[in-house]
């Protein structure tokens, strides 16, 4: 009965808190403190086990009944302010590792208890409020922080806390305070306390390491911490070009549904070969030989370039790959675009890409761009007709391209006067041309990034990641942009949207359409962007800071409950909104709650939104994109349209902005064995497989343990601040035009009236409109579904459509239950397999009532659109 027990709780993470003291002892007292135990009191006493200095006692030791054991929770609860007030909870030097209680039965029977409280809990407590583990005042007042000595002519102080070993030591400053917290000789807090108002001791600021606080009547009406976060790094120039890289082309031929690669050609810059399927067992071992002609010492670090690589040739090429090797690497998007597959053989290895990820344009245009030759026609459909050897007539028009016009087929066809159309022959010229084409087209792209960026292409997989290396090789300085991830990553994302795309009117005449040039990088390169470390806050900031709004200096992203009265046409702020199983992005009227910009926020309060800020973070704001616009707009304006210069420029200066948006929470790709998965399994957090059917698997995965998974981020260059900022801009920008024109038909940066634009808001120079067209008869469907009549004929465009509408069926859709079904056929890969699937299916073309809701007359015909009204309170009450 005479042996002192111990009863432990492990702190993990240095937190110390009630709910851990209380599940504690409430454990505590079903386990140790039994009705069936025989002894009927007992001696208890709390303390902490601190890492490297044993244990502390953080309360009296008390003899109690063991039904007066709840009483002692108030004094155990103090434990947990002493822990954290006088062991230090922010003290890095400090690690509580444990709670013990440590115990005693005794077989006597108490008439009494003796508890012997702590005095704090018995005495009134003082104004204060727990910051950072330390209760600290609520006012500017010395005299309520305890008894107040003033030192050197009351330049400073020193405050002896009431019943507490702590002492203030204070730099007295005209309407400032610096304070060090001390218990001894150790200072435990450093801040300083700044008077908002010399009538008020309560309006004051508080900053405390990088939090800061703003007290009004002794409450905070607001709380912002500092970020610590990494910058995103210049890199270097390079001084050599590299021009390691070749050139690849699959043909392929239709056999029961599938297309089939039935030709290969390769181009080094010095020699092409061809690989043809009557030359080998099975498309199979075509591109096996192929891929294995690659697999030279020579090569060893070369690029791969194969045009449109991700959604078709690499489908193909995969499970070869897979076969040749144990090791290859893969890096893909969350889009599962493959972006980069590099092969290891021996010592050495390859590089697979796409080089459409770079261009974004068919190698026909691309040859008429740089110059280097011409695509030549082939008759893609003749091949599924006829066997490989054929040679005879040249096959007819209608197995080439609908885009080849009568006299380019009989010029080709003339070609063929005095000899026989042979098949291999004709594809092995048209396939080589290709490779030769396309590594011309990328010996002079790479050229010209060298001479004038002084960048080597085969560093960057895509066209936005180019982008991002001029920036930082050639524009960014230091410690301006940080890398966002984890949680300021989420709360940025949930409030990033793309362009404001509506129909307000579905038809008109005498239409005028204008574009922005260039809107995206105008609003990068001319209006201030978020830098620096972001600072999170919760409160209204404008309580703080009433002048933020209008300052350049600083970037926010606020947590808003908005308000849109019902009368508003054209609402501004845009909402995610949910209708069945789709989430569609609208601009509504009535009730939600949402994150937007400082600039939205600013421009909403314009237009008659009522708007109460929640939270947010604030960055500081700084024009770092000038020079990387200005300096490619001027080759873009000073270049000949269509030149390769201009064409460059032009991709560079749209591509850089969706780079900093990139969801750093990547996954790897991996090729493993089928034996490999369990290991994988156990150690990684799986998210896809796919079977290559030779005993490999395509994997994707978090490189992170399954049980230290966290929904946080690998540290990777990207800041979504930025992408948001960009977007929002834009769509205030549009914003006035949409507003004081009668506008039809919007599309991010377009713009489709009744009239004509001001002349001042037109011209040559970046952020202006440019004349798209005069239209005498216009139809919008749905966004990304109009067409257009005048003078020099119609134009269509339907978003997911292969084959071409007319502008008079678009038309007759206006009516309502009308549609209009067409057959397109539509590619499937399956990379498991190594197969493209062909399936013909069904498109439908319709109005449809995603964004606003439709309008009709009596007569059933779609006239106009009216912004959805939400109220999202109710469904949160």
């Amino acid at each position: 009965m005479n042996k002192w027990l111990n009863y432990v709780t492990p702190i993990n993470n240095n937190i110390v808190t009630n709910g851990l003291l209380l599940r504690m002892l409430a454990k505590f007292r079903r386990e140790v403190l039994r009705e069936d135990h025989i002894s009927p009191s007992i001696m208890l006493q709390l303390k902490i086990r601190i890492r490297k200095e044993g244990y502390r006692s953080i309360s009296a030791c008390h003899y109690i009944r063991k039904s007066s054991f709840i009483d002692l929770i108030p004094d155990f609860l103090l434990g947990v302010e002493i822990v954290n007030e006088i062991y230090i909870r922010d003290n890095e030097n400090i690690v509580i590792e444990a709670f013990e209680l440590s115990y005693k039965f005794s077989s006597i029977v108490l008439v009494k208890d003796k508890i012997n409280r702590n005095p704090r809990t018995v005495t009134e407590r003082l104004p204060t409020i727990l910051i950072g583990g330390f209760n600290l005042p609520r006012s500017m007042d010395l005299s309520e922080w305890g008894k107040v000595h003033y030192m050197n002519n009351e330049q400073e102080a020193i405050v002896y806390k009431y019943k507490s070993q702590a002492v203030y030591y204070v730099k007295i400053e005209e309407y400032k305070y610096r304070v060090e917290l001390k218990y001894g000789d150790r200072v435990v807090l450093k801040f300083t306390d700044e008077l908002l108002n010399p009538g008020n001791l309560t309006e004051f600021k508080r900053t405390v390491k990088r939090h800061t606080y703003y007290f009004c009547d002794g409450d905070i009406v607001y709380h912002s911490q500092t970020f610590k976060k990494n910058y995103i790094k210049p890199i270097k120039q390079v001084i050599k070009i590299n021009e390691k890289f070749i050139t690849m082309d699959l043909e392929t031929k239709v056999v029961e549904g599938k297309l089939v690669p039935y030709a290969v050609s390769i181009y080094d810059g010095k020699e092409s070969k061809f690989f043809f399927l009557s030359d080998y067992k099975d498309s199979y071992d075509l591109l096996r030989n192929a891929l294995i002609s690659l697999m030279l010492r020579k090569y060893n670090g070369h690029i791969v370039y194969l045009h449109n690589f991700s959604h078709f040739d690499g489908i193909f090429l995969i499970r070869v790959i897979s076969d040749l090797s144990n090791k290859v690497k893969l890096l893909k998007t969350k889009q599962q675009k493959i972006v980069n597959v590099q092969l290891f053989f021996s010592e050495y290895s390859i590089n697979f890409r796409d080089s459409n990820l770079l261009f974004n344009a068919s190698l026909d245009a691309l040859a008429k761009t740089y110059n280097v030759g011409e695509k030549d026609i082939f008759p893609y459909d003749f091949i599924n007709e006829v066997s490989l050897d054929y040679e005879g007539e040249v096959p007819d028009k209608i197995y080439f391209s609908k885009k080849v016009s009568d006299k380019n087929y009989e010029n080709y066809k003339n070609r063929f006067k005095s000899k026989k159309w042979n098949l291999k022959n004709e594809t092995e010229l048209y396939c080589v041309n290709d490779a030769y084409v396309l590594f011309e087209v990328i010996k002079v792209f790479n050229l010209e990034i060298f001479n004038t960026f002084r960048l080597n292409l085969n560093r960057f997989p895509t066209i936005s990641s180019l982008a991002f290396g001029i920036l930082k090789s050639n524009f960014l300085t230091e410690d301006t942009i940080c890398i966002l991830d984890g949680t300021i990553f989420d709360y940025i994302q949930s409030g990033y949207r793309g362009g404001y795309v509506e129909v307000f009117k579905p038809y008109g005449q005498d239409i005028t359409g204008y574009e922005v040039r260039s809107l995206y990088p105008f609003i990068m390169g001319f209006t201030p962007m978020p830098i620096g470390q972001p600072t999170a806050f919760k409160g209204d900031i404008l309580r703080a800071y009433p002048e933020i709004l209008h300052d350049d200096s600083k970037y926010l992203f606020l947590k808003l409950e908005v308000e849109c009265p019902s009368t508003m046409e054209k609402p501004f702020l845009l909402h995610r909104l949910r209708k069945g199983q789709v989430w569609h992005t609208v601009a509504p009227t009535g009730k939600w709650t949402g994150i937007y910009t400082g600039v939205e926020y600013r421009r909403a309060l314009e237009l008659g939104y009522k708007l109460k800020i929640i939270d947010g973070l604030m960055f500081n704001a700084k024009f770092i994109f000038r020079e990387y616009v200005s300096a490619l707009y001027d080759i873009k304006l000073n270049s000949e349209k269509g030149s390769p210069r201009y064409i460059i420029a032009k991709l560079l200066l749209n591509s850089l902005y969706g780079r900093f948006a990139i969801d750093p929470n990547l996954y790897k790709h991996n090729l493993i064995s089928e034996a490999q998965l369990d290991e994988y399994a156990l150690n990684y957090k799986i998210e896809d497989i796919d079977s290559l059917g030779n005993g490999k698997l395509l994997i994707r995965y978090f490189d992170e343990k399954v049980v230290d998974y966290k929904p946080e981020y690998q540290m990777m260059s990207t800041s979504i601040a930025i992408s948001a900022a960009i977007t929002a801009g834009a769509r205030t920008y549009m914003n006035y035009f949409l507003l004081n024109y009668d506008v039809y038909y919007t599309d991010t940066d377009s713009a489709y009236i009744k009239g004509k634009l001001d002349p001042k808001f037109v011209g040559d120079v970046i952020g202006q409109f440019k004349l798209e067209g005069v239209f005498d008869e216009v139809v919008f469907l749905a966004p990304k579904v109009r067409g257009s009549t005048n003078s020099f004929g119609e134009e269509t465009r339907v978003k997911g459509l292969k084959s071409p509408v007319t502008f008079n069926q678009l038309k007759s859709l206006l009516y309502k239950n009308q549609s209009l079904e067409i057959n397109q056929d539509k590619f499937y890969g399956n990379i498991g397999e190594g197969s493209i699937s062909i399936k013909n299916e069904i498109y439908t073309v319709m109005v449809t009532e995603n964004k606003r809701e439709l309008i009709f007359d009596e007569s059933g015909r779609f006239v106009g659109t009216k912004p959805f009204h939400i109220d999202e309170t109710l469904k949160n009450n």
